[in-house]
Formats: structure tokens, C-alpha cells, sequence
């Protein structure tokens, strides 16, 4: 693989920070994490799935030139209760 071939790709070798990303079996990451990330740089072929506590599920992935960001609200049985108990 060469220089330019890692360009297109995403993958800058040893430093790829989106390696750990790229087998599509990694675990939800939180905000936090998602703040230190270089999202501009995120390469096609990776999505992102962030879980944190009071805030939706999100998956974010790149197509083209712009990101995509899909937002899955679930509504608990708790929130129903909550919202509907007596």
C-alpha cells in the first residue's frame, strides 16, 4: 500500500486513530470520546455508535463529503410508567 493509497483510504498507518474502529465490533463509545475524535478526518466505511447517559443512541458515518448522523430516541418502560403511572 502506498502514501497515497493510505490517503484515500483514511489509514495514516501506526497512528490511525480510526483503527480500532475499522472491524465494526467495537463497543459504543460516549461523548467524551466522541469530542477527542478528529470527525472531519472520519473515513467512508466506519460508523461511529455513541451510548451515553442522557443522550440518544447515534450512529455517525461518513458519505461523500458529508456525515451522517442517525438518531434512534427509545422510549423505556420506565419513561411510560413514569410518564403514565398513578
Amino acid at each position: 500500500m502506498t502514501a497515497q493509497d493510505d490517503d484515500k483510504t483514511g489509514n495514516d498507518g501506526p497512528d490511525d486513530e480510526w483503527a480500532e474502529f475499522r472491524d465494526g465490533e467495537r463497543e459504543p463509545i460516549g461523548i467524551d470520546e466522541l469530542k477527542r475524535l478528529d470527525l472531519p478526518s472520519l473515513p467512508e466505511g466506519i460508523s461511529l455508535t455513541v451510548l451515553d447517559n442522557y443522550f440518544p443512541e447515534v450512529t455517525i458515518w461518513r458519505e461523500g463529503a458529508s456525515h451522517v448522523c442517525e438518531i434512534q430516541e427509545h422510549l423505556y418502560t420506565k419513561y411510560w410508567e413514569h410518564k403514565f403511572g398513578s
